[in-house]
């Protein structure tokens, strides 16, 4: 996972924007919850970071020429 960001919004000075960049879609779901279940996010990341977020969403947008990543 390749992570790019973060961008501010354009639109809202509290909000931001993280893309995270996977080879394929099969390695998406493993390498996500690698992170995200792993001991970093767990115990450090996680219990700082969500307490912060009003609110979040994902959007999946899919590459098909390869020009991110």
């Amino acid at each position: 996972m390749t992570i790019v960001g973060p961008f501010i919004s354009v639109e809202d000075p509290d909000a931001f924007v993280w893309i995270r960049l996977f080879p394929d879609l099969e390695s998406r779901e493993t390498m996500r919850l690698q992170f995200y279940d792993g001991e970093l996010f767990t115990t450090e990341l996680e219990p700082v970071l969500i307490p912060m977020l009003e609110k979040w969403e994902s959007v999946l947008v899919e590459d098909g020429e390869s020009r991110l990543g």
